[in-house]
């Protein structure tokens, strides 16, 4: 919601409009339909409508896809994707897709990438084969996101002290994510 009085009312609005689409309260989670098939997508779409899915986040590692050359662009796949959500009654949440930038941007201006002192490239977190990491800043905390593809446990080390968000304990050093496992650690900073 907005603090300014006279956008109120619009995103008052907006907010009863998609409550209205969902039927309540939005139940999903992120859906990333240009890893897979085309033919998936319907038995997908089936699967989260006999689930009770009725939002799904589009196209956050999709920027490749979306743009598969300097100004070139391909939304027909993104289109096809999101009549057969809207068919099963699925609600659209579309990202920005900025997440992974795409192989021929990095090839053409390296310099959007991370280095280190030594030239190489700086990883977010030094983590196995198999493990997903991200981290979001804001609102006074750190978030980082830890997700275990794995089908065996996997060890971590957590840079910095923190509190398991879904366990709620202390979080510190070496952590042990289980197979298919998902932590996340929240970290409180004074913003400046």
């Amino acid at each position: 919601m907005t603090d300014d009085p006279q956008e109120q009312p619009a995103a008052e609005h907006r907010l009863e409009l998609l409550h209205r689409r969902l039927g309540g309260i939005a139940y999903g989670g992120d859906y990333n339909p240009e890893q897979w098939p085309r033919d998936v997508w319907l038995k997908d779409a089936r699967l989260m409508q006999e689930a009770g899915v009725n939002m799904v986040t589009l196209a956050v590692f999709a920027w490749s896809r979306l743009e598969v050359a300097d100004g070139i662009y391909d939304f027909g796949w993104l289109d096809g994707v999101m009549g057969i959500l809207d068919e099963h009654g699925i609600g659209v949440d579309l990202a920005i897709p900025d997440a992974v930038p795409p192989a021929w941007l990095v090839q053409q201006h390296p310099d959007i990438l991370p280095e280190l002192a030594d030239g190489g490239v700086a990883p977010l977190l030094e983590a196995p084969r198999g493990v997903q990491v991200r981290q979001r800043s804001g609102r006074g905390k750190d978030s980082l996101l830890l997700l275990n593809h794995n089908d065996a446990p996997a060890s971590v080390d957590v840079p910095s002290s923190g509190t398991d968000v879904l366990a709620g304990s202390a979080v510190h050093g070496r952590v042990e994510l289980p197979a298919c496992g998902v932590l996340v650690v929240e970290r409180a900073f004074e913003e400046a």
